[in-house]
């Protein structure tokens, strides 16, 4: 963003101590004992005041509700509303409180796909006129990777197969780890002498115990090897080593592990829900994450059709460069510039 406005002055607000880029145009005030949303509506009124801020933007959720400031937020996705049921009510509860208010006082709100910005319509009733829609990009560290001398230490530090299926996420309800045990056991009773295992990189989340009975329950023990949280240095090596990317989740407001598998080089299945196929376009096979054995067919056919899954990589490739971090400060630039000069919805 700052490379973006050279112009203008960047105040970075943080509750905690961060790893931080210095910018000639950007400063970094942090550190603080208040923990989330009591900082947030505490502490930062005050700083916004005495650094004389002239725009605040928030990009996860909430704003303070005690400062003036005009103000932009960033509303990823409205999971506690769609799918309260896969949500600790801890996360959910911060969200019901203080999202209306701050949706009401925001003078634009990003959505960072259609689908959220559909969600924002129907469950909080927002202007269309006060919603811009900007995509999230993709880290460049996982545009195929060339340099591939350390694949082996990552084999062995986390214990993978030489042939796997790979999926990424947090291990909660929400990600439908379940159904894609049942469509991975499914596909083992198809093809007895596969060779493939599964990996899940991920640490665990809300009510992630579930996720080991289906395991046992499924009889995958030993199939299915677990990583819990892998490095930003060591990720793109497992997606590099993986032979198919599988994202079966119930709903996303976006999105960034097929965004980053597609840039690996990858093929990919993922929901056919949420904001998923407005991500992977025509890159992907898209599944009802409700059946099994169509996840199970996906699987197979991408696995053993070379042509496809040649095409489908191609694909891949192209679609992951409509996304992009300066894409995406460039019309967050343009949001910012909007509510300045007073051209925004109440």
């Amino acid at each position: 963003m700052t490379d973006c406005a050279p112009e203008d002055e960047f105040v970075l607000f943080s509750n905690r101590e961060i790893v931080f880029d210095p910018a000639e145009n950007c400063m970094l005030v942090g550190g603080g004992k208040l923990m989330g949303n009591i900082w947030l509506q505490t502490v930062l009124p005050r700083l916004l005041r005495q650094y004389r801020i002239e725009l605040f933007h928030s990009p996860m959720f909430v704003l303070p509700l005690g400062s003036r400031v005009p103000a932009v937020i960033t509303v990823h996705y409205l999971v506690h509303r769609v799918f309260p049921e896969t949500t600790d009510w801890k996360n959910r509860l911060p969200l019901n409180v203080l999202l209306p208010p701050s949706i009401n006082r925001a003078r634009r709100i990003i959505a960072v796909s259609e689908h959220t910005k559909g969600d924002l319509i129907k469950y909080h009733h927002v202007d269309p006129e006060k919603i811009r829609v900007i995509y999230l990009g993709n880290d460049q560290r996982f545009h195929q990777i060339k340099d591939i001398s350390g694949m082996e230490k990552v084999r062995a530090d986390y214990d993978l197969p030489r042939r796997y299926i790979l999926t990424v996420g947090t291990l909660e309800p929400r990600k439908n780890l379940v159904g894609l045990f049942k469509a991975f056991s499914i596909l083992l009773k198809k093809v007895p002498d596969l060779k493939h295992q599964l990996v899940v990189v991920g640490a665990r989340g809300w009510q992630f115990h579930g996720i080991f009975t289906a395991l046992r329950d499924f009889g995958l023990e030993g199939m299915v090897v677990f990583t819990d949280y892998v490095s930003n240095e060591n990720l793109p090596l497992i997606y590099k080593g993986a032979d198919l990317f599988v994202f079966p989740s119930l709903y996303e407001g976006f999105g960034l592990p097929p965004l980053e598998a597609m840039a690996s080089g990858i093929p990919i299945i993922v929901s056919r829900a949420a904001s998923l196929p407005e991500v992977v376009g025509e890159a992907a096979v898209l599944v009802n994450p409700y059946d099994p054995e169509e996840l199970s067919r996906a699987m197979e056919m991408v696995l053993f059709d070379k042509k496809r899954k040649t095409d489908m990589v191609i694909k891949g490739l192209e679609q992951v460069k409509k996304f992009s971090w300066e894409k995406a400060a460039r019309e967050t630039r343009a949001v910012y510039r909007e509510v300045l000069a007073g051209n925004y919805t109440a």
